[in-house]
């Protein structure tokens, strides 16, 4: 039997990859592989490092669409406050 995780989001620019695993999380069981894979980094110059300032609202919206779904978990829903709370320390602007 094969679920349905949804759509893309059109919405997204920066977080399509993260909304998407989310979203397969709720549905599939994700497994640990204790061996490196795939891996990327954080510089400078780099999409996530370089935008922050006008990913940080999309960012918001993906953690709130995430937490307003209906399907959530009690044990993912009662996360909610600290998800929050690490997303925008996250996003803030401190220059």
């Amino acid at each position: 039997m094969i679920v349905n995780t949804g759509v893309l989001d059109p919405v997204f620019y920066y977080f399509m990859d993260w909304d998407f695993w989310l979203r397969a999380g709720l549905k599939f069981r994700i497994s640990y592989l204790p061996k490196l894979l795939s891996t990327y980094r954080l510089h400078a110059e780099s999409k996530s490092i370089s935008q922050m300032i006008r990913a940080a609202p999309e960012l918001e919206y993906m953690y709130r669409k995430f937490f307003s779904r209906e399907d959530l978990p009690k044990n993912i829903r009662s996360l909610e406050k600290e998800a929050m709370v690490n997303m925008l320390f996250t996003t803030v602007d401190t220059t």
